[in-house]
């Protein structure tokens, strides 16, 4: 059984998982059942991997991509994240949090 750290009305959550290579990216299961509670048309993903050639580009590497990400695990816009409370990600086996995004869409 999976166990999450985040109960309904946080952030959805994105467990994190470097490995050889990369990173994969899946969306919590308790936070899969809120997106399809929410929004039963949306197209989740079952996880993505990004590459890297050494762990240290990671961050460099990973970062500009994280937004993009949220989408396509969700399949959610990015309004639709935001109603939802914003998403974060996490490391279990470190227990880090390594990026929230809360509000997604500035307003001038």
């Amino acid at each position: 059984m999976t166990t999450s750290v985040h109960q309904n009305g946080e952030p959805l959550l994105v467990r994190v998982s470097l490995e050889a290579g990369g990173s994969a990216y899946a969306l919590d299961p308790l936070s899969k059942s809120r997106v399809r509670d929410t929004f039963p048309e949306a197209h989740i993903l079952p996880g993505l991997f990004f590459g890297y050639e050494q762990e240290e580009e990671f961050e460099s590497l990973h970062r500009p991509l994280w937004p993009k990400a949220a989408q396509l695990l969700t399949g959610l816009t990015v309004e639709q994240i935001e109603q939802l409370g914003g998403i974060k990600f996490y490391n279990p086996r470190t227990k880090q949090v390594v990026w929230e995004w809360h509000q997604l869409v500035t307003t001038n």
